[in-house]
């Protein structure tokens, strides 16, 4: 990574997720950062997905028959 940044919250997810690997970022208080963002970024992708501002079908798009009636019976019973 050339680019400089002066936040954390302005770094692309996918680079995120490079630094955890980067040799520059394996110091404990550099990982504790990149995953804190990390799982703040998760939480965050899960409630707009709760609330449905957030709507991305390929999980389920991947999901034989047999997974999406289990799914279906789950979501049952959840009511």
């Amino acid at each position: 990574m050339n680019k400089t940044y002066n936040n954390i919250q302005d770094v692309a997810t996918g680079n995120l997720y490079k630094m955890l690997d980067d040799a520059r970022y394996q110091d404990k208080d550099s990982q504790i950062m990149i995953k804190s963002e990390l799982n703040f970024r998760n939480v965050n992708d899960l409630k707009a997905w709760q609330d449905g501002s957030l709507i991305n079908d390929d999980a389920i798009k991947r999901l034989s028959l047999q997974q999406l009636n289990d799914l279906n019976k789950l979501l049952d019973e959840v009511k």
